[in-house]
């Protein structure tokens, strides 16, 4: 039977080096992937099983391996492959995306001067703010009893602490969504070309403006900043601010609404969530393997052998978190979620500066205000972690609380008994997750007997 992920053609998208064996070309478009339902994570598992590499002619063509094993040493081997070419396929000219897109040893100068600046004092800092962004956020969609959740949160909350953090305009939140937009999904180099050069001029203005260094935002600090002995130049700073904003633009977003869908479907996951709030960091994990978002190119320095092929110097590889974190040698039942895995060892793309961002987005942090400004979680549990962890781990924690809005919970006037809709009523047979509105007619207070009329929803 033929193989429907090979290429019958090699020209599909662009011919095949003379060195890739024909058997491994598969039509592998990362823009365009073949969706079973609505799982883009699991489109990626279709290549698994083709061969340890495979080659996509797609976006200038490619390798792809597909063990978790070889995505990992692929991952952090600076020796064979190079970041010179930027992460993104296809490759595009211009300006480089600090510190990602350099090689050792500049990359750790900038590494270093960029985490300085997120240190979990200053993350720290910024939790008050957020925590009442999350609030007035959950307190606009809590009447209604839901939201479309990519509009009303993850196009929200991430977006405008970044914008915070840099201090650049909440007003200017849909234009640059719109530049982002078109930088990360656009298979066409040219449109992601000039969406690249409008949010490079943006980002160009606003360091001309704080170039006296005069500020504690980002902007402000890094033109105070040095690499060794020297101070930032302006193409660097530019640089940085632009992949910042265009984490907090993309890939958190992104991650929000896969974890926050997940959740919206499992509603016994978010009662044992909720239930023990000691599971949260090791789910939230668990979530970020299961719903991986990004995908990283690199550029081969010299020829090597891996997984029976030759990877030439100048052939780039595709190195794909989603296929990493569903390798079933890696992780079993990688399609499931599972709160009992324990600690899931992400891979290095994981420890990128967003994660750290999430010290200041950290739900655990959030849940003390959320509570506070939301009596209907008001009685919860929250513990009050204090190690600082990363972006998306907050987003996903954060989604758990917001999700989980849609269930409310209704006082008795005379008693005081109270009608959660999570829990039901199974004594008068009301399954859990009954709707108040929904009660029959003649449903009354199992405690002192009072009609439904005199309950109300609890509010502050």
């Amino acid at each position: 039977m033929p193989n429907d992920l090979t290429c019958h053609s090699a020209t599909a998208g662009g011919a095949a080096p003379p060195h890739v064996p024909p058997e491994l070309i598969v039509d592998l478009d990362f823009y365009d992937l073949p969706l079973p339902g609505d799982d883009v994570q699991l489109a990626w598992r279709r290549f698994l099983g083709k061969g340890p590499m495979v080659w996509s002619p797609r976006n200038g063509g490619h390798w792809v391996p597909t063990r978790a094993e070889d995505i990992a040493a692929l991952h952090r081997d600076t020796v064979r492959l190079s970041n010179r070419d930027g992460t993104a396929l296809p490759v595009r000219s211009g300006m480089r995306l600090l510190p990602t897109e350099a090689d050792p040893p500049e990359v750790e100068e900038y590494r270093r001067t960029v985490l300085s600046f997120f240190s979990p004092r200053q993350i720290d800092a910024l939790e008050p703010s957020i925590r009442a962004l999350a609030c007035q956020l959950i307190d606009a969609i809590a009447p209604r009893g839901g939201c479309e959740f990519v509009g009303a949160i993850s196009h929200q909350l991430p977006i405008v602490v970044f914008l915070q953090i840099m201090a650049l305009p909440v007003e200017d939140r849909t234009y640059l969504l719109s530049q982002s937009e078109q930088i990360a999904r656009n298979p066409d180099n040219e449109a992601k070309g000039r969406a690249m050069q409008a949010l490079v001029g943006y980002i160009e203005s606003r360091v001309a403006e704080r170039r006296d260094g005069v500020g504690d935002d980002v902007i402000s600090t890094m033109a105070r900043a040095r690499i060794g002995e020297r101070p930032l130049r302006d193409d660097e700073i530019v640089s940085i601010c632009t992949l910042l904003l265009m984490a907090g633009l993309d890939t958190v977003a992104a991650s929000m609404g896969f974890i926050a869908a997940y959740l919206a479907e499992h509603p016994e996951i978010r009662e044992q969530l909720r239930t023990d709030v000691a599971l949260i960091p090791t789910a939230v994990e668990e979530f970020l393997r299961r719903f991986a978002v990004t995908s990283l190119g690199r550029v081969a320095v010299k020829d090597f052998d891996i997984g029976g092929v030759t990877v030439r110097a100048g052939d780039h590889v595709l190195l794909s978190s989603p296929l990493h974190n569903l390798d079933p040698e890696r992780f079993p039942d990688p399609e499931k979620i599972r709160l009992d895995r324990g600690r899931v060892q992400l891979r290095p793309w994981y420890t990128c500066l967003s994660r750290r961002l999430s010290g200041a987005c950290r739900a655990s942090h959030l849940y003390p205000g959320v509570a506070g400004a939301n009596p209907r979680i008001r009685d919860r549990s929250w513990h009050r972690h204090r190690r600082t962890i990363w972006l998306c781990q907050c987003i996903g924690e954060a989604a758990i609380t917001l999700v989980s809005l849609t269930v409310r919970r209704y006082r008795c006037y005379f008693c005081g008994h109270i009608y959660d809709e999570d829990a039901g009523d199974p004594e008068a047979g009301i399954a859990p997750g009954t709707r108040f509105e929904d009660l029959p007619l003649d449903w009354v207070c199992p405690s002192c007997g009072a009609d439904r009329d005199q309950f109300h929803e609890e509010t502050d």
